[in-house]
């Protein structure tokens, strides 16, 4: 037996499968034989541009809206619907979940690879349960002209701190000689890796600056600086100088002097 429906329903059977995949924008009016102001109009412009129907006859720019429709032509318009607009947004999907996939994975390895990195730090930081002091010492002497402006005079030395999560606070004891008339003076400032304990990399005075010591005659000085935020590793302290005499001499004697190093 055949089952003959007319092509007004169908044409609402296609826009109600239609609704399951995402809206595509309608052609422009290619049946001559379908009205604009038609209920199916829109429907049947969507079935000529997705290919599901090439016109009656086939072909033709005429629809027939009041034809009835075999079998024959039901199943080949639900075909050309899954080939033509179901298949490919499914592949697109696959697509797209094959990319969030990717990059998921990516995702968590960069998540294990942090997490491992906090274990690490967390281990380290862990087995300093008392602050842990370290006992370096320097020599040699140094003259210089001072400017308004610092400038790097002397590498103390190199320390090695244990993990990222701590702090690192710097005791230095030295001696320096001032030359000059009237009210002039050396000052002298610890950085560490050439950054000062507020954070000042450059050679501008900063009113923040800790970890400065001003000498205006002669004579013994100590400086203590707190460090936060360094990475684990080695790091190198510096006395860095500016100030107004004639010059500026560091441990006159040639004396050893110490650095204690504290981490906590």
């Amino acid at each position: 037996m055949t089952i003959r429906i007319s092509k007004l329903r169908l044409g609402s059977l296609i826009l109600a499968f239609a609704l399951f995949v995402p809206a595509t924008a309608w052609a422009t009016h290619v049946f001559t034989d379908v009205s604009d102001g038609a209920f199916y109009a829109a429907p049947a412009e969507w079935a000529k541009t997705n290919n599901i129907t090439t016109g009656s006859p086939a072909g033709s720019s005429t629809f027939k809206p009041l034809d009835g429709v075999t079998r024959g032509e039901s199943v080949t318009f639900l075909k050309r619907y899954h080939d033509n607009v179901v298949q490919p947004q499914i592949d697109t999907n696959k697509a797209d979940i094959t990319t969030m996939s990717t990059a998921l994975g990516n995702h968590s390895l960069s998540i294990d690879a942090n997490t491992s990195d906090i274990a690490t730090n967390a281990s380290a930081i862990a087995a300093i349960t008392t602050p842990i002091t370290t006992r370096y010492t320097y020599s040699g002497t140094t003259i210089a002209t001072p400017t308004s402006a610092w400038v790097n005079q002397v590498t103390v030395g190199v320390f090695t701190k244990a993990a990222a999560g701590t702090d690192i606070l710097l005791d230095i004891s030295g001696n320096s000689e001032t030359a000059g008339t009237g009210s002039t003076n050396c000052l002298w400032q610890v950085r560490v890796d050439g950054v000062s304990d507020a954070g000042n990399s450059g050679t501008a005075a900063s009113s923040s600056d800790g970890g400065t010591v001003v000498n205006y005659y002669s004579g013994p000085w100590n400086i203590d600086a707190l460090f936060t935020g360094l990475s684990a590793g080695a790091h190198t302290v510096q006395l860095w100088l500016r100030g107004n005499s004639t010059s500026c001499m560091n441990n006159p004697g040639n004396f050893t002097y110490t650095m204690l190093v504290t981490e906590s």
